[in-house]
Formats: structure tokens, C-alpha cells, sequence
């Protein structure tokens, strides 16, 4: 986590440094994704990125961990109210995380104008006084990104009546950078793709995002990063195993991270690696060295050579 996340366990408060802004300034426009690292040795721990930030409130809310008992009990009700939770006590800049965070309550017709009113209450704080206009954090699961007049729009599930627009600029750096979540997410049905970005709302009262970053999930809202990622989740489900999926916070796919962490009560934890199809020879060092480093008991998966370790 290096210097990006401090918590003060004297008062329980966490303060957490970002790499992007929080008012309207001097904006990149730029998605973080992980083609931006690369070719990157090491990350940068002084400050989250945004999908650092996503990642970082998932694991809060532990929506990573997984037991037999949690079958049918995660649905966006529950992804809101725990990742607001996990707000809780945070703060960046002086800022309460909380205050910042908007999170679409589930949408119902029939109260569609109070939920717009409580929305509106919410969105109060980009009117606060401020020489630079302030920006929000939404996290939603993006339901569709079609043509607007001007630019895009992304449709939110929970949000058919609040668009957020982007420009056609944003668009094509989002297709850009974020290519293999928006494949993943195509190509299952039962998945879901969430977005966590920074916008604010123009004179018109139209909401533009600022900075965006991508999350693919599968059905029980565990994040993925690959299609054997999916497929080690979905076998783990199955055989009703109790697990952990690391995230990678800032992290790119060029650094080995445990795909997942096997936590049976009765048994030693087990980490379980998974050898990507692009893996380098650096990429087998690095594996090699950390299994042999580490003090739990390790697996390496290597998809070519066949089905998974038993």
C-alpha cells in the first residue's frame, strides 16, 4: 500500500492519497488502465489510482471473499450498503470518502421521484463553495455506453433518468485502455462491469465524467482479470471452496500477483498463481521467486499444459 493508504489506529480514521483530482483543475481525461504500466517494473504506492480506489473498497466490504453460504445473498442492495460502510472513516484531502462517494440506491418506478430527490441531496456538494468546481466518485454498473448528440453517455443500471456523459475523447481512451474488461464483459452474460469515475455537473445540470476506470465482476460480484481467472473462480464456487481473490490495486498484469487465496478452515491456506498466455520469462522468475519466498503453500496453474492443479 506504500504511503497511499495510512490508517491511524488511534482514532480508527484512514486517510487515503489519490492520483487524481477532486476539483476542476488541471484534468488528464485519461482512464487509468493498465496498459498505462506496461511496461512498469514496479507501482507506484504514493498515491491510488482510481481502480485502486475500486479495488480498495471492494476488498473494505469484502466482496473479494468467498464462502458456500453467501450463494444468492449479493445483489446491488448490498453492494451499496457496504461499500458504504467501507466509506466510513475514510477521507482524502480533508474530506469525508462518504460525502464524496455516490452510489445509485436500486430503482423502483414507483418512488422514482423521491429517489431523484435524495439523489439531488446528495449531489449537493458539487454547489459547495469552492474557486475550482468540485468533483464526486460514482461506482455503478454500467448498463450500456451509446451516442449522445455530443460525445457518449453511459447508462448506469439504477440510473435510467441521470446519464453521465463523456466525450468522444474519453470514449475512445476508455476503449483503449480498459479493451479487455469491455471483452470480458461481452463475452459473459451473467457478469458485470463496474465503473468508478470522478464527474461533476456543467450549468445545464448535465453530469460529465472527469476521469474513469473499469471493473469486471462475475455473477456473485467477484472481480476477474482474465478468462482463467473466471474459470478458477467458477470451479472454486462449484466445489464450494472458501476463498479470497486478491486484487491488484495499481498494479499491471506484467507483475505476478495470487490469483486467489484458498482459506479452508481446517487446512493450510493455499495461494494459487495462474501463468498468463503473454507471460514472459521475467514473469516465470518472478512467480518462481515468490513461491519460493512465501510461507504458504503455493500452486502454479499453467492453462497450456492442461486442467488445473487438484
Amino acid at each position: 500500500m506504500g504511503s497511499a493508504i495510512k490508517e491511524d489506529s488511534d482514532n480508527g480514521l484512514t486517510t487515503l492519497k489519490f492520483d487524481f483530482s477532486l476539483s476542476k483543475g488541471v484534468s488528464r481525461a485519461v482512464p487509468h488502465g493498465d496498459s498505462e504500466a506496461k511496461n512498469s517494473v514496479k507501482t507506484d504506492g504514493k498515491r491510488l489510482s482510481l481502480r485502486g480506489l475500486l479495488h480498495y473498497l471492494w476488498e473494505q466490504a469484502e466482496f473479494n471473499k468467498w464462502s458456500p453460504g453467501m450463494v444468492g445473498k449479493r445483489n446491488w442492495f448490498v453492494i451499496r450498503k457496504y461499500l458504504y460502510e467501507a466509506a466510513k472513516l475514510k477521507q482524502a484531502k480533508n474530506i469525508s470518502l462518504d460525502s464524496l462517494l455516490f452510489v445509485p440506491e436500486v430503482f423502483d418506478l414507483d418512488q422514482q421521484q423521491d429517489i431523484a430527490q435524495r439523489r439531488q441531496l446528495k449531489l449537493n456538494f458539487l454547489n459547495g463553495a469552492n474557486k475550482h468546481q468540485p468533483f464526486m466518485l460514482v461506482i455503478g454498473e454500467v448498463k450500456d455506453i451509446v451516442e449522445a448528440r455530443i460525445g457518449h453517455k453511459m447508462v448506469i443500471k439504477h440510473l435510467p433518468d441521470f446519464p453521465i456523459l463523456l466525450n468522444n475523447d474519453m470514449y475512445r481512451r476508455l476503449n483503449k485502455h480498459f479493451v479487455s474488461e469491455i471483452e470480458l464483459w461481452s463475452a459473459n452474460e451473467q457478469g458485470h462491469l463496474l465503473a468508478i469515475g470522478t464527474f461533476g455537473v456543467n450549468a445545464s445540470g448535465i453530469a460529465i465524467f472527469q476521469e474513469m476506470a473499469l471493473m469486471v465482476t462475475n455473477e456473485q460480484w467477484i472481480p476477474y482479470d482474465n478468462a482463467d481467472e473466471l474459470n478458477l473462480i467458477t470451479t472454486l464456487i462449484q466445489s464450494r471452496r472458501r476463498f479470497i481473490k486478491c486484487l491488484r490495486y495499481n498494479l499491471p498484469t506484467t507483475i505476478p500477483t495470487v490469483s486467489a487465496l484458498l482459506t479452508e478452515k481446517d487446512n493450510e491456506t493455499t495461494g494459487v498463481f495462474i501463468k498468463p498466455s503473454n507471460a514472459t520469462d521475467d514473469f516465470e522468475e518472478a512467480v518462481k521467486v515468490m513461491i519460493e519466498g512465501s510461507r504458504i503453500r503455493a500452486r502454479y496453474w499453467q492453462p497450456e499444459l492442461g486442467s488445473m492443479p487438484e
